[in-house]
């Protein structure tokens, strides 16, 4: 499964994506709604994790980018 997860805590991040790589995904993490927001234009996704309150905006508006992405 490729998996993108997004949060501004560095730690969680890295947690989250050791422990789902360790589970045989694909992971790829953004610390940003910009950086998330270029991720799901560039590949697509089966599950995306994201942080609401980021320091650029809300989670959401990458959960609404990757669900309009014309990568499916």
């Amino acid at each position: 499964m490729k998996i993108l997860i997004v949060d501004d805590n560095a730690s969680l991040l890295r947690g989250l994506k050791t422990y789902l790589q360790q589970q045989g995904h694909e992971c790829y993490t953004a610390e940003n709604v910009a950086d998330g927001c270029r991720l799901v234009e560039e590949k697509s996704f089966d599950l995306v994790i994201t942080d609401l309150k980021l320091p650029d905006g809300q989670g959401l508006e990458i959960v609404a980018r990757a669900r309009n992405s014309s990568i499916v």
